[in-house]
């Protein structure tokens, strides 16, 4: 079915444009004439532009309202192109304070976009108003940094590292992230950044004397050369490279402007101490620059590093580039809205003397965008809905009348009617499904009613639409299957990033080799590679000082009783002995949880079969996309139930995190085995709940769920226990009305119990008594202290919902 995807996209563009009005907007661009594309839903834009990008055989740049429509932009971009031909130049927060450390993962993705939009190297730029705002460096200057390796080319290893420095290469003992490098004599090692959803990108230099020998491919995980290449592009590390010459020039303006405005500051009345920190920032910097060092609040000095304000738009190349500008208006409105905030952030950090007036002008105006935008005079405006303000002023008004696509999820048989329709106008379908399996359910769906010549493809577009006229039909992911729960991905803070935040002067720390010291703070120290902070640890006998990347080997000291430990010493064998007795003790520990874990194992279980049909049909009919958690722990589940032994699984997750579902295939799983399944909840709103949702879900399955709970009546209850007994009942939801000594079952198959936490020690036994060979599942946002040893030691097998 993806084989199909070229041929039917190229089928479904070249109907766009070859309409009356697709031949309208051709001709008006073949003019470079500017246009108001209106009648157009959001999907449908991303159609527009990727059809045009291919038919043209040129490249976009698109400029949005704000991150969140450049995110769902390039979701449905990767629809019609390749992914990593869509690149986003997100806006980074300037540093106009001090600040000890700032992360610098978005300034270098932007500083590799920035290099490949100069060369012209991609298919779609998508640029939000707020990154759009952000001066830049001339493009002529920054890619003046960029070095281009090749094989045979002759250059000085030292005189590459000082390239490499200049541009903002950090010198490491090993290459881990982007914007280092490392050398060990002949070989230098370089890992550049790269735009977000790429691999890393890093090369390894061989030399022979001052000649590049070898250039290969390097996968910084291991260490190891990949493939031998012949070329290489490294982009610069830093938005803000300065030349040789520039760094004395701006110290020289530097302490020109910090006079003055230390003078203003005076006669202006600003409070003694707000104006000390000025005064004292600005020295602290204008040394920085002598030294030749970059340091994060180099951004306030963005004006006298670069006078000309620059922006992305500079670093397109205007031939073979179409600009488009999405929804004006509020384009306009939330341009003008970031600028506002940058200017009360400036304001409060002049206010407390953290910043100089100069940093009032980082950022470019929105007028002078709006006027680059007139300036260029080709810009095609996307536009919804038509209203006053909401376009290109004097531009040509181009209407569409596309809509959003219907929602199929209930009534499959309504996207048959208009597939017949639309076969009928020899028109062009695509119907994402998301999903392989997806996508063959539907294949099949749509082959029982001889529509074979619609494409179903295993990609995802979210939200469809329909160009009524021109006889298109796009159909998403959520119009076929309902609307999904995309989890928010957040960066997770590391567990020594934290520990790092947390610590504390006379916090006890644990050194690997050295044992139980005292943290004493962090100190700057000069070395010939430059200024490196480090973690300053007092022991008995000395002090130890250590790079602050390098806190892998500290970890935080637990205490035990209220008695504070004796340090350890850095020399003698004290600590090895201590770790050598540990370690004897923990062996007999893992001894005994072993023998307990083996007696556990000696139980034999059902074996259950591999998924049926009608397993696949239940899952793929979840109206949500499964995390990649969920996933991971079904599959845990699974390879329990198939294997020979008893499952007792823990199911940890915090409330929203998709228990239930994993439940309910569990659940299901074991019904299709013709054994039955208990679903043990604390409350009867709960059982109810968790009920009506599988009964919803159960839909066309012959598959009986009974609920046991005050919420049924006597006699229901009394059915109820019959047909357990009798096995006409596959699932029974109840409270603890489950534990009563006159519910029994046939054979029962699983057991699961939601809001573990909340049922008693005695009540779980009591589960457990009933048949001892059945599967426990146990679901729980915060499980009790004796499950999560048990968990934790071995004797419960946990999976975690993160």
């Amino acid at each position: 079915m993806e084989s199909n995807r070229g041929r039917v996209w190229s089928e479904a563009s070249r109907l766009l444009l070859r309409s009356e009005t697709g031949k309208k907007l051709q001709r008006t661009i073949a003019a470079q004439d500017p246009a108001n594309l209106s009648g157009l839903p959001d999907p449908a834009k991303s159609f527009l532009v990727a059809s045009l990008v291919e038919e043209e055989n040129k490249r976009a740049l698109v400029l949005v309202p704000d991150e969140a429509r450049a995110r769902i932009m390039r979701e449905e971009l990767t629809a019609f192109l390749e992914q990593d031909q869509i690149l986003t130049f997100h806006g980074r927060e300037l540093s106009l304070y001090d600040a000890r450390a700032v992360s610098r993962e978005v300034e270098l993705e932007r500083s590799s976009i920035l290099t490949c939009v100069a060369a012209g190297d991609y298919r779609v730029l998508i640029v939000p108003a707020d990154a759009v705002l952000q001066r830049l460096r001339s493009p002529e200057i920054f890619l003046s940094f960029a070095l281009n390796l090749s094989t045979g080319q002759r250059i000085d290893p030292q005189a590459l590292e000082e390239n490499l420095i200049r541009a903002g290469y950090e010198r490491v003992a090993q290459v881990e992230s982007p914007g280092q490098f490392a050398r060990r004599g002949d070989i230098v090692d370089i890992q550049t950044p790269a735009p977000a959803g790429l691999p890393p990108q890093a090369v390894r230099v061989s030399f022979f004397d001052v000649e590049i020998d070898e250039l290969k491919s390097l996968d910084p995980g291991s260490q190891r050369s990949i493939g031998v290449i012949s070329s290489f592009t490294v982009p610069p590390a830093r938005e803000f490279p300065l030349r040789e010459q520039e760094w004395d020039e701006v110290a020289r303006r530097a302490t020109e402007i910090v006079e003055a405005q230390i003078v203003s500051a005076r006669k202006g009345g600003m409070r003694p101490q707000a104006r000390d920190r000025r005064k004292e920032s600005g020295a602290h910097d204008i040394s920085r620059f002598q030294e030749r060092i970059f340091f994060p609040s180099l951004d306030r000095w963005i004006p006298v590093i670069e006078p000309d304000p620059y922006s992305v738009l500079d670093y397109a190349v205007e031939e073979g580039t179409l600009y488009f500008l999405d929804e004006p208006l509020t384009f306009s409105r939330r341009m003008d809205a970031a600028h506002a905030g940058f200017v009360l952030r400036v304001t409060g950090y002049l206010e407390r003397g953290e910043s100089l007036g100069i940093s009032e002008k980082c950022q470019i105006a929105p007028s002078e965008v709006l006027r680059a935008v007139d300036s260029k005079g080709f810009f095609l405006a996307l536009v919804d809905l038509p209203a006053s303000g909401n376009g290109l002023p004097g531009a040509m008004d181009i209407a569409w009348r596309a809509r959003p696509s219907d929602s199929y999820r209930k009534n499959p048989e309504r996207l048959a009617v208009q597939l017949k329709e639309l076969v009928g106008s020899k028109g062009a379908a695509l119907l994402y499904a998301g999903s392989d399996d997806r996508a063959s359910q539907l294949a099949l769906f749509l082959a029982g009613r001889d529509l074979v010549s619609a494409a179903v493809l295993p990609g995802r577009l979210p939200r469809g639409f329909v160009f009524p006229q021109e006889s298109i039909l796009v159909a998403g992911t959520e119009d076929l299957f309902g609307v999904s729960r995309r989890k928010r991905r957040t960066k997770r803070r590391s567990g020594r990033e934290i520990f790092f935040k947390d610590l504390t002067q006379g916090s006890l720390v644990v050194h690997e080799d050295y044992g139980v010291g005292e943290y004493r703070g962090t100190e700057t120290i000069r070395t010939s590679d430059g200024e490196r902070d480090y973690l300053t640890v007092g022991y008995r006998d000395g002090v130890l000082h250590l790079p602050v990347d390098r806190i892998e080997l500290l970890t935080p000291y637990v205490h035990v009783g209220d008695s504070r430990p004796k340090l350890s010493k850095l020399g003698g064998t004290e600590w090895q002995r201590q770790k050598e007795r540990a370690r004897s003790s923990i062996r007999r520990l893992v001894t005994d949880i072993a023998a307990l874990y083996a007696a556990r194992r000696s139980i034999k279980g059902h074996v259950y079969a591999p998924d049926t049909p009608w397993q696949h049909e239940f899952e793929s009919s979840f109206p949500y996309e499964e995390t990649e958690d969920q996933l991971r722990v079904i599959a845990e589940i699974k390879e329990d139930m198939e294997s020979d032994k008893v499952m007792d699984r823990l199911v940890c997750g915090d409330v929203g995190f998709g228990k239930t579902e994993v439940c309910f295939r569990a659940l299901f799983k074991c019904v299709m085995e013709g054994r039955q399944a208990a679903l043990l909840a604390p409350t009867t709103v709960l059982v109810s709940q968790h009920y009506n949702n599988l009964l919803e879900r159960l839909e066309g399955f012959p598959i009986k769920v009974r609920q046991l709970s005050r919420f049924a009546s006597t006699r229901e209850q009394k059915d109820t226990i019959k047909g357990l007994v009798r096995g006409e009942v596959d699932i029974v939801i109840g409270t603890h009305r489950l534990l009563s000594k006159d519910v029994s079952f046939r054979d029962l198959g699983l057991r699961a119990v939601d809001e573990e936490q909340r049922c008693g020690v005695d009540h779980k036994e009591m589960m457990k008594a009933l048949s001892p060979s059945a599967e426990v599942l146990s679901l729980s946002a915060t499980p009790i202290p004796r499950t999560l040893h048990l968990s934790l030691s071995g004797i419960r097998d946990i999976s975690l919902l993160e």
